[in-house]
């Protein structure tokens, strides 16, 4: 995504394509996730991860889960704010964005949206994000992106066993980590260390089992609120700039239905529908989340 330094913005993740693997395992496709396609949540607060590199070296990443509340913030400044010592190095800004959404074998579809926008438009939801950039994520035991022949391989165990053993050359825990599809503790917050369950469960993919997890491991339901929307300032139209009055009075005024555009004798607001009905007021319900499963969502109004 582009640096965009100087701007407050959030990113938005959408699963596209999930869990396709081409070609099937040996021993079956696995899970089925096609009901999550088309969902999208937001990355959330960006933390930093130190791991040793072995010889009593450590490393830094920056990682960030996915979640229902949008994070707004000058995502250019990751290496300068989070790293220590702070650096200005480019290659300090990598973000690396995990969560039980994000699974193997599959598309991704990442957006910006500008908090200037929001501020404008008054609506999450509603607010134009920027072209979407599509992302895919690596073969289901693969650590090690980019090899040839047949994923994973044996290098991709051997890099795990490296990992485990904090030798140097070993890569990122925030790329080893494979267990429970969710590579931060809930806990601590922190990325869990490389064990011999990862190593198993690679052992496992490149002997042809498929991806063993179900989704979501978590909370399957966002709570929302809702943000009402009507002519607040009574110019004919709902736009920004009702939301700058909307608690000022007088406020939307809303007359009472009691006329009778059909002509029938009966007043509008004893009967519905009515024909040529001209006098009802328009209100917007949006919401400013979404469901994980698109197929499925709930209102409560009280």
């Amino acid at each position: 995504l582009p640096g965009n330094p100087g701007r407050q913005t959030a990113i938005r993740v959408r699963s596209v394509s999930m869990y396709h693997p081409d070609p099937v395992p040996a021993a079956g496709a696995g899970p089925d996730f096609s009901a999550w396609e088309g969902s999208w949540r937001w990355v959330g607060q960006p933390a930093r991860d130190i791991e040793s590199l072995g010889q009593g070296q450590t490393g830094q990443s920056i990682f960030a889960r996915l979640g229902c509340e949008p994070y707004f913030r000058d995502w250019s400044l990751l290496g300068e704010e989070l790293m220590q010592p702070p650096s200005t190095n480019p290659v300090a800004d990598l973000l690396h964005i995990t969560g039980t959404e994000i699974v193997p074998d599959s598309l991704y579809e990442v957006q910006i949206v500008d908090q200037a926008a929001v501020d404008e438009c008054g609506d999450l939801a509603e607010c134009l994000l920027s072209d979407p950039i599509t992302i895919g994520t690596a073969r289901w035991g693969d650590v090690l992106p980019g090899g040839t022949g047949s994923q994973p391989n044996a290098l991709d165990i051997t890099s795990l066993v490296q990992k485990f053993k904090s030798l140097p050359g070993a890569p990122r825990e925030v790329q080893a980590r494979v267990r429970d599809n969710d590579v931060v503790d809930q806990a601590s917050g922190i990325i869990r260390e490389v064990n011999a369950i990862d190593i198993v469960l690679v052992i496992d993919a490149w002997q042809g089992d498929p991806y063993p997890y179900q989704y979501p491991s978590g909370p399957a339901i966002c709570a929302c609120e809702a943000n009402i929307r009507t002519d607040s300032d009574n110019d004919g139209d709902i736009d920004a700039d009702d939301e700058l009055v909307e608690d000022v009075s007088p406020g939307a005024i809303i007359y009472v239905n009691d006329d009778d555009d059909n002509f029938n004798g009966i007043p509008d607001l004893d009967e519905a529908p009515v024909q040529d009905e001209n006098d009802l007021m328009e209100v917007r319900l949006p919401q400013d989340c979404f469901p994980r499963n698109p197929t499925q969502q709930w209102w409560s109004i009280s």
